[in-house]
Protein backbone atom coordinates (compact mmCIF):
# COMPACT_ATOMS: atom_id res chain seq x y z
CA UNK A 1 0.00 0.00 0.00
CA UNK A 2 1.71 2.56 -1.54
CA UNK A 3 0.78 6.71 -0.86
CA UNK A 4 0.72 9.28 -3.83
CA UNK A 5 4.11 9.37 -5.54
CA UNK A 6 5.82 11.65 -8.41
CA UNK A 7 7.99 10.02 -11.28
CA UNK A 8 9.85 12.34 -14.02
CA UNK A 9 7.94 13.20 -17.14
CA UNK A 10 8.01 10.71 -20.19
CA UNK A 11 9.31 11.76 -23.66
CA UNK A 12 6.16 12.12 -24.63
CA UNK A 13 4.81 14.42 -21.53
CA UNK A 14 7.70 16.40 -22.45
CA UNK A 15 6.98 17.04 -25.84
CA UNK A 16 3.49 18.27 -25.36
CA UNK A 17 4.61 20.58 -22.70
CA UNK A 18 7.41 21.79 -25.15
CA UNK A 19 4.99 22.17 -27.64
CA UNK A 20 1.94 24.07 -26.28
CA UNK A 21 4.95 26.42 -24.06
CA UNK A 22 6.71 27.45 -27.64
CA UNK A 23 3.50 27.78 -29.75
CA UNK A 24 1.20 29.98 -26.83
CA UNK A 25 3.75 30.82 -24.06
CA UNK A 26 6.64 31.91 -26.14
CA UNK A 27 5.72 35.61 -26.22
CA UNK A 28 5.80 35.80 -22.34
CA UNK A 29 7.43 33.45 -20.42
CA UNK A 30 9.51 31.72 -22.84
CA UNK A 31 10.86 35.39 -23.88
CA UNK A 32 11.24 35.70 -19.96
CA UNK A 33 13.34 32.57 -20.10
CA UNK A 34 10.62 31.04 -17.39
CA UNK A 35 11.87 26.85 -17.44
CA UNK A 36 9.39 24.22 -16.56
CA UNK A 37 9.61 20.55 -15.68
CA UNK A 38 6.97 18.14 -15.98
CA UNK A 39 6.05 15.66 -13.94
CA UNK A 40 3.53 12.48 -13.34
CA UNK A 41 1.85 12.52 -9.94
CA UNK A 42 0.28 8.81 -9.65
CA UNK A 43 -2.46 7.84 -6.59
CA UNK A 44 -2.03 6.34 -3.07
CA UNK A 45 -3.03 2.69 -3.98
CA UNK A 46 -4.41 0.20 -1.68
CA UNK A 47 -2.95 -3.49 -1.34
CA UNK A 48 -4.81 -4.77 -4.39
CA UNK A 49 -3.26 -1.89 -6.83
CA UNK A 50 -6.40 0.02 -7.50
CA UNK A 51 -5.95 3.98 -6.88
CA UNK A 52 -7.40 5.18 -3.59
CA UNK A 53 -8.73 8.21 -4.78
CA UNK A 54 -7.38 10.56 -7.38
CA UNK A 55 -3.67 11.56 -7.69
CA UNK A 56 -4.17 15.66 -7.95
CA UNK A 57 -6.31 17.50 -5.77
CA UNK A 58 -6.57 20.95 -6.08
CA UNK A 59 -8.77 22.98 -3.66
CA UNK A 60 -10.27 20.15 -2.52
CA UNK A 61 -11.61 18.65 -6.03
CA UNK A 62 -9.84 16.04 -8.37
CA UNK A 63 -7.91 17.61 -11.00
CA UNK A 64 -6.07 16.55 -14.65
CA UNK A 65 -3.11 18.98 -13.59
CA UNK A 66 -1.46 21.39 -11.14
CA UNK A 67 1.66 23.88 -11.11
CA UNK A 68 3.71 25.12 -8.47
CA UNK A 69 6.25 27.75 -8.68
CA UNK A 70 9.47 26.54 -7.12
CA UNK A 71 10.75 28.84 -4.31
CA UNK A 72 13.43 30.70 -4.10
CA UNK A 73 15.64 28.48 -2.39
CA UNK A 74 15.00 25.54 -4.96
CA UNK A 75 15.70 27.81 -7.76
CA UNK A 76 18.87 28.54 -6.02
CA UNK A 77 19.91 25.49 -6.05
CA UNK A 78 19.55 24.46 -9.82
CA UNK A 79 15.52 23.50 -9.81
CA UNK A 80 13.45 24.89 -12.77
CA UNK A 81 11.05 28.27 -12.11
CA UNK A 82 7.88 26.26 -12.72
CA UNK A 83 6.86 22.12 -11.80
CA UNK A 84 4.12 21.32 -13.91
CA UNK A 85 2.57 18.27 -12.79
CA UNK A 86 0.37 16.09 -14.62
CA UNK A 87 -2.28 13.22 -13.35
CA UNK A 88 0.07 10.39 -14.66
CA UNK A 89 -2.80 7.67 -13.64
CA UNK A 90 -5.02 9.08 -16.36
CA UNK A 91 -2.58 10.10 -19.25
CA UNK A 92 -2.37 6.99 -20.95
CA UNK A 93 -6.13 7.46 -21.75
CA UNK A 94 -6.22 10.79 -22.89
CA UNK A 95 -6.22 12.03 -26.73
CA UNK A 96 -3.77 13.87 -28.51
CA UNK A 97 -5.52 16.60 -27.97
CA UNK A 98 -6.73 16.54 -24.17
CA UNK A 99 -3.21 16.33 -23.79
CA UNK A 100 -2.40 19.63 -25.28
CA UNK A 101 -5.57 20.91 -23.53
CA UNK A 102 -4.36 19.47 -20.28
CA UNK A 103 -0.90 21.25 -20.67
CA UNK A 104 -2.15 24.23 -21.77
CA UNK A 105 -4.66 24.64 -18.69
CA UNK A 106 -1.81 24.04 -16.43
CA UNK A 107 0.99 26.47 -17.96
CA UNK A 108 -2.38 29.03 -18.44
CA UNK A 109 -1.70 29.08 -14.35
CA UNK A 110 1.89 30.99 -14.09
CA UNK A 111 2.54 34.78 -14.64
CA UNK A 112 4.43 36.95 -14.61
CA UNK A 113 4.77 39.17 -11.95
CA UNK A 114 5.60 42.90 -14.35
CA UNK A 115 8.26 45.26 -13.53
CA UNK A 116 5.33 48.63 -12.63
CA UNK A 117 8.31 50.95 -13.10
CA UNK A 118 8.66 49.51 -16.84
CA UNK A 119 7.64 50.74 -19.92
CA UNK A 120 8.19 47.98 -21.93
CA UNK A 121 6.25 45.55 -19.65
CA UNK A 122 9.46 43.64 -18.20
CA UNK A 123 9.21 41.56 -15.80
CA UNK A 124 10.38 41.38 -12.17
CA UNK A 125 13.41 39.21 -11.19
CA UNK A 126 14.35 38.12 -8.47
CA UNK A 127 17.53 37.73 -6.49
CA UNK A 128 18.84 34.71 -8.98
CA UNK A 129 18.39 37.09 -11.51
CA UNK A 130 15.10 34.86 -12.19
CA UNK A 131 11.66 35.90 -13.17
CA UNK A 132 9.31 36.70 -10.65
CA UNK A 133 6.16 34.00 -11.25
CA UNK A 134 2.82 33.72 -9.12
CA UNK A 135 -0.27 31.61 -9.42
CA UNK A 136 -2.88 33.40 -12.24
CA UNK A 137 -6.40 33.50 -11.01
CA UNK A 138 -8.87 31.20 -12.95
CA UNK A 139 -11.15 33.26 -14.85
CA UNK A 140 -14.22 31.09 -13.73
CA UNK A 141 -14.67 28.60 -11.46
CA UNK A 142 -17.46 26.60 -10.47
CA UNK A 143 -17.75 24.45 -7.21
CA UNK A 144 -21.30 22.94 -5.85
CA UNK A 145 -23.24 20.38 -4.27
CA UNK A 146 -25.25 18.19 -6.52
CA UNK A 147 -27.50 17.51 -3.14
CA UNK A 148 -28.66 21.31 -3.75
CA UNK A 149 -29.01 21.00 -7.15
CA UNK A 150 -31.01 17.91 -7.06
CA UNK A 151 -33.35 19.50 -4.27
CA UNK A 152 -33.74 23.23 -5.82
CA UNK A 153 -33.05 22.50 -9.78
CA UNK A 154 -32.07 25.33 -11.89
CA UNK A 155 -32.83 27.76 -8.57
CA UNK A 156 -29.84 26.54 -6.84
CA UNK A 157 -26.64 28.80 -7.26
CA UNK A 158 -24.83 25.60 -8.22
CA UNK A 159 -27.01 25.22 -11.19
CA UNK A 160 -26.95 28.58 -12.35
CA UNK A 161 -23.10 28.96 -11.80
CA UNK A 162 -23.30 25.81 -14.27
CA UNK A 163 -25.57 27.37 -16.81
CA UNK A 164 -23.54 30.99 -16.93
CA UNK A 165 -19.96 28.74 -17.23
CA UNK A 166 -21.93 26.68 -20.22
CA UNK A 167 -22.48 29.93 -21.76
CA UNK A 168 -18.64 31.72 -21.46
CA UNK A 169 -17.69 28.10 -22.66
CA UNK A 170 -19.77 28.16 -25.84
CA UNK A 171 -19.11 32.11 -26.34
CA UNK A 172 -15.33 31.48 -25.99
CA UNK A 173 -14.90 27.75 -27.48
CA UNK A 174 -13.94 27.90 -31.46
CA UNK A 175 -16.76 26.41 -33.43
CA UNK A 176 -15.70 22.31 -33.91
Amino acid sequence: MAGKWHTSAEPDLTAAVGRVFDDVYGVDLKAAGVRVTPLFAHAARNDDGEPKGPAIVVGGMAAAVTVKVVPQRDRVAGLDDVLLIVDGDSWPEMSAEDRLAVIDHGLQQIELVIDPDSDQGAPLLDDCNRPKLRKRRPDFAVAGYASVVSRHGLRAPEAKALESAGRLVREWAPAA
